[in-house]
């Protein structure tokens, strides 16, 4: 089998999340060997899904998926974890979701060490 060319910042709209940073970890993971498995229509599906949060959590969204090694990219609890974020960005105290449900599964215990916003 071929291997897929390197995928490049012309590769994507990337609809209004345009700054530099953002960019490059987007291009980055798109390269990654387990997400450029996929079909460019299921990473624009993930581009997507990155514009409805704000870009710093967008960009530590990606950084997360690279240190754990690409597992993936947006999971059942990152709008959780968004709204976590929104609320320590502006100032309101909470708790966070993984302490109310108890111990995380393992997927999430690995995301969760990673992660500043929780």
């Amino acid at each position: 089998m071929k291997n897929k060319p390197d995928y490049t910042e012309q590769d994507f709209d990337f609809y209004g999340l345009s700054s530099d940073d953002f960019i490059e970890k987007f291009v980055e993971l798109s390269n990654c060997k387990k997400q450029k498995k996929k079909d460019k229509s299921t990473l624009i599906k993930i581009l997507k899904r990155l514009q409805k949060y704000d870009e710093p959590f967008a960009i530590n969204t990606m950084e997360i998926a690279i240190l754990n090694e690409y597992q993936g990219v947006i999971f059942p609890d990152t709008d959780a974890k968004y709204s976590n974020y929104l609320k320590q960005k502006h100032g309101v105290s909470y708790q966070s979701t993984a302490s109310l449900q108890g111990k995380a599964p393992k997927q999430q215990q690995l995301l969760t060490g990673a992660d500043l916003f929780n």
